[in-house]
């Protein structure tokens, strides 16, 4: 590898994660002594010293408190958090599990422990966060939302009477309320996670303007973070798909894309990243573990990422921030995410890793549903956006009290806002932002 040859064998460097990204700033440079030896080898004086150069203290944007709570969350558990300021695009948290301990690399590992960690089938070696895709379910619905209210297709004349599926063309589109919703428009179908509805819209509007519109979120696309061997996910296409099995699109593939399936992909830093440009009013803010300030001190040269903007009607946001309120605060499915005290958006998202009669028929653990749930706050004017993984949970209010702990943690750090009245200024808890 180009980057490690200007190292000396058997140099300590970063292979990994942050210490590899930031290697050059992290390491120091080895001293050395020169002596005068004799015809047996042994020294008689020292005749020249190159002192050594430590390396440089590299500050992360991590929150202690909100990182310690996020890994409590996965626990026993097989997912990720990543835990974002949308304003910024700084990481307050990630947490990816199962983990290994970094330590038995520094010291060395014997053969037999090295081939039970990188054969362990729970991939303790890989950052779920970054580097594992799933389908990320309902979680897309909002998107799918966005698209329809910009294109004029999810007008307010535009409902779906679900009754439980969908007859499309020749197959049965199950909705995950067995006994359906009845009729419902956009807010009620994202609060209530209306697969029916989705399944309709995403017919009308297509794969590429649903594909357009996944892209213009950040999905199928590196986020860029400051990590190495971030995957980008997928998100199918028309063009995709000939280009991959050289076979047509079926409009039935579009149905199920729209609820988050298919061979749609993404990893959980792109959910926190994209959920969180949207509830900002369509800014993405590079995500980064190493703030601007810190970057100037690496690299004089720096020039801040400027952000990704994409104009969305003021009208259409409020929409989906209503839609996604009533989700956690509302009659949605995300109550397991609400707090006192501010008021939290988001969206729940279960994805199906196999079909649900083998999925009953295997009784498997490793082919249960994954959970997700993504949450911001405060809903108008977002300051932490989390999302939350977990595999074979089967439910996504697990992951929805995974986020509401971490938002916890931050709501308890966060400085109360103030009210300035004549002489006095009064601390005043956050209140409901709609």
């Amino acid at each position: 590898m180009r980057e490690f040859l200007l190292f000396d064998f058997g140099s300590e460097i970063g292979k990994s994660g942050i210490e590899r990204q930031y290697n050059r700033w992290l390491t120091g440079t080895a001293g050395s002594l020169q002596f005068l030896v004799d015809s047996s080898g042994r020294s008689i004086e020292t005749v020249g010293e190159v002192p050594s150069v430590p390396g440089n203290s590299l500050r992360l944007t991590i929150d202690l408190d909100l990182q310690a709570v996020s890994e409590l969350g996965l626990e026993g558990r097989k997912g990720a958090v990543v835990a974002l300021d949308p304003r910024n695009g700084e990481i307050l948290a990630m947490a990816s599990a199962p983990t290994f301990d970094p330590n038995q690399f520094a010291a060395g590992f014997r053969e037999a422990d090295w081939r039970a960690l990188n054969t362990d089938p729970a991939s303790p070696l890989l950052n779920r966060a970054t580097q594992g895709a799933w389908a990320m379910g309902s979680v897309f619905k909002p998107i799918i939302g966005l698209a329809g209210l910009q294109t004029g297709v999810a007008g307010p004349e535009f409902t779906a009477h679900c009754a439980g599926g969908l007859n499309y063309e020749g197959h049965y589109f199950r909705c995950h309320k067995r006994g359906g919703h009845g009729t419902v428009e956009l807010v009620k179908a994202i609060a209530q996670s209306c697969d029916v509805y989705f399944y309709q819209l995403g017919a009308k509007l297509g794969i590429d303007v649903l594909e357009r519109y996944a892209r213009l979120a950040g999905l199928g696309d590196r986020t860029n973070v400051d990590l190495p061997d971030e995957v980008s996910g997928l998100v199918p296409s028309v063009r995709w798909k000939v280009r991959k099995s050289l076979q047509p699109w079926h409009p039935g593939e579009t149905v199920v894309v729209s609820i988050g399936q298919g061979a749609m992909s993404v990893t959980p830093i792109q959910a926190a990243h994209s959920i969180g440009g949207l509830a900002m009013g369509g800014v993405w803010h590079q995500p980064r573990l190493v703030s601007d300030r810190q970057m100037r001190e690496i690299n004089p040269d720096y020039d801040s990422p400027r952000p990704r903007t994409v104009a969305i009607d003021e009208e259409h946001l409020t929409t989906l921030r209503e839609a996604m309120w009533q989700v956690v605060n509302g009659f949605g499915t995300g109550r397991q995410g609400r707090l006192s005290g501010i008021d939290v958006c988001g969206k729940t998202g279960t994805s199906q890793r196999v079909s649900n009669e083998l999925r009953i028929k295997s009784g498997r653990a490793d082919f249960e549903d994954d959970a997700w749930f993504v949450g911001f706050a405060p809903c108008s004017k977002p300051e932490i956006v989390v999302a939350a993984l977990l595999e074979n949970a089967a439910h996504s209010y697990y992951a929805a009290a995974v986020v509401r702990d971490v938002l916890q943690v931050w709501l308890l750090n966060r400085p109360a806002a103030t009210l300035t009245d004549g002489s006095k200024t009064l601390a005043q808890s956050p209140e409901r932002q709609l």
